[in-house]
């Protein structure tokens, strides 16, 4: 059955984006070896990528095709998005019921992009199956949060670590029953 994959990298103080909303500095960082950290094989794994409206917003300020053209895109916004893209869809909530439906479409993973209110809102609503997060060896000092405050405390296990020679270092969680 598929999983519901948070797939991330964050900074060194627990910031996925600068206080700007660029994800730029992780271009930035020495990568020796030239790794792609797993992502390609991670990617090739996932029929589903969810991400929220401000994600998706900055992905379209790249000025680059859509990247994730070969899995269905679902993009959560109350805020009516209009005309999307073919293979891009909207959500207007995220619950139990959504993830079951969309693992149902699925025999590959979905992957939560981000950002932060919806990684919040899928740990408050217990629906991811796992995490893979990529602390990345540099301080941002402000910036958007990985984790916002939240009211509900979630326990997780380490199912495997991964350093790199690059100095990222790859935690993967499942969560604690």
């Amino acid at each position: 059955m598929p999983q519901f994959v948070l797939y991330i990298a964050q900074s060194l103080d627990g910031y996925i984006a600068d206080i700007q909303g660029s994800t730029n500095w992780l271009h930035e960082l020495p990568n020796p070896d030239q790794s792609d950290y797993g992502f390609h094989e991670f990617l090739a794994g996932v029929g589903q990528v969810l991400m929220g409206r401000k994600t998706y917003e900055s992905i379209l300020g790249f000025d680059i095709h859509w990247p994730y053209h070969q899995q269905l895109s679902y993009i959560l916004s109350r805020k009516n998005l209009g005309d999307l893209p073919e293979g891009i869809e909207q959500l207007h909530q995220l619950d139990t019921k959504t993830v079951q439906q969309l693992k149902s479409k699925s025999e590959k993973d979905i992957w939560l992009i981000g950002g932060g209110e919806l990684v919040k809102q899928s740990i408050e609503a217990k629906l991811l199956d796992k995490i893979i997060l990529f602390t990345m060896p540099i301080s941002l000092g402000k910036g958007i949060s990985l984790f916002p405050e939240s009211e509900v405390q979630s326990h997780w296990k380490l199912s495997r670590c991964e350093v790199y020679s690059s100095g990222v270092i790859e935690h993967e969680y499942l969560p604690q029953s």
